[in-house]
């Protein structure tokens, strides 16, 4: 009979041990359901030596047949990991749920009141609806939510990967720069980390690479749909019509980014300007101003010098016809593109200008 955890020891996190017999692994983040099987596939092996590994889809399966597996002692190690793929598929198969003809459900419950001492399962599932089945396995085991991690959880774990996983540093704007150019699944994440490893190894001092760069990142990695569409920021603090009506057909036309997209990049410009312009307008320093908004790249310096230069009331009117282009696309009303590149020469004409 396998070794029950004390109730101290029983929580929503993770805590695995090799007297885990059942292991849920719920959500959408598959990276960390493979990561904590191998952790726990670890912690078997280091205790029962060799650790047999049987993997079912859930979609087909029959749960007689993975009892007996689990049951069953092992011809070649002591110690059996059984692995059942789209577990919630396969919770919700079998019978009626009569005493006679019970549900996978209802097997697995029963199991999990006396699992096997010689083999330990673990169900991974996308999605998961929790039951009386969580409380047996929290019994002997865990039941553990893999979600994909916020921008800046995942930028702390970029940190920590790129040193413990692939040997090499990477600045802290760096590993912000490239969650916001991939994402934060785990696995998209790791596979670009080890392209940028390996790139600095190839390029630079084998025996003493230099960290991860933003610059690295930025060559290695494409920017996001998000990042291209915001690239019309820069063109439209140049204040110049020219400049800012190209950069927007480079960004709709053949770089494909949806008019509504670019449309918010106009709306964030103007919002910032205008609380730029208002806090200028009250005293604030250009330092006071990139601290508040937050500012970086180009548009740290551009953004405060436009603050100082054009008045509040006609940075204000930049964000009352940035929200009526976006009332008129969202109700179908006019040329969602017209309006854009009218907006542009608006922008252009405003940043343009001087005095209050």
């Amino acid at each position: 009979m396998a070794t029950r955890r004390p109730a101290a020891a029983r929580s929503a996190a993770p805590d695995l041990s090799a007297d885990t017999r059942i292991l849920v692994l719920h959500g959408p983040e598959r990276w960390l359901q493979l990561e904590w099987t191998n952790r726990l596939r670890g912690l078997l092996e280091a205790v029962h030596g060799d650790v047999e590994t049987f993997v079912h889809d859930g979609r087909t399966a029959d749960a007689a047949a993975i009892l007996d597996e689990l049951r069953m002692v092992g011809f070649f190690s002591s110690h059996k990991l059984v692995v059942v793929e789209e577990a919630q598929t396969f919770l919700a198969g079998g019978g009626d749920g009569t005493k006679r003809n019970p549900s996978h459900r209802q097997l697995m419950e029963e199991y999990a009141t006396e699992p096997a001492a010689s083999a330990t399962l673990v169900l991974r599932a996308s999605e998961w609806r929790p039951g009386n089945f969580d409380k047996a396995v929290a019994e002997v085991g865990a039941v553990v939510k893999c979600e994909e991690p916020k921008p800046a959880q995942a930028a702390a774990w970029v940190r920590v990967r790129a040193e413990k996983q692939h040997g090499r540093a990477i600045d802290a704007d760096a590993a912000a720069l490239l969650v916001d150019r991939v994402g934060s699944e785990l696995a998209r994440l790791d596979t670009e980390l080890a392209k940028l490893a390996a790139m600095a190894l190839v390029a630079g001092d084998r025996a003493a690479p230099p960290p991860i760069s933003a610059d690295d990142v930025r060559a290695m990695v494409g920017p996001s749909r998000e990042e291209k569409a915001w690239a019309i920021q820069d063109a439209l603090l140049s204040g110049r019509a020219d400049v800012a009506l190209h950069r927007l057909e480079e960004i709709t036309g053949s770089g494909g980014q949806p008019d509504l997209l670019v449309l918010a990049a106009f709306e964030d410009l103007a919002l910032k300007l205008h609380a730029a312009g208002r806090m200028r307008a009250s005293g604030a320093s250009a330092q006071a101003i990139r601290k508040e908004l937050r500012l970086w790249g180009p548009a740290a310096d551009a953004i405060p010098r436009a603050a100082e230069r054009v008045g509040v009331a006609r940075l204000r009117a930049l964000v009352d016809a940035s929200v009526e282009a976006d009332r008129r696309s969202k109700r179908g009303l006019g040329d969602a593109h017209r309006d854009l590149e009218v907006l542009a020469v608006r922008f252009a004409d405003t940043l343009a200008a001087r005095g209050r």
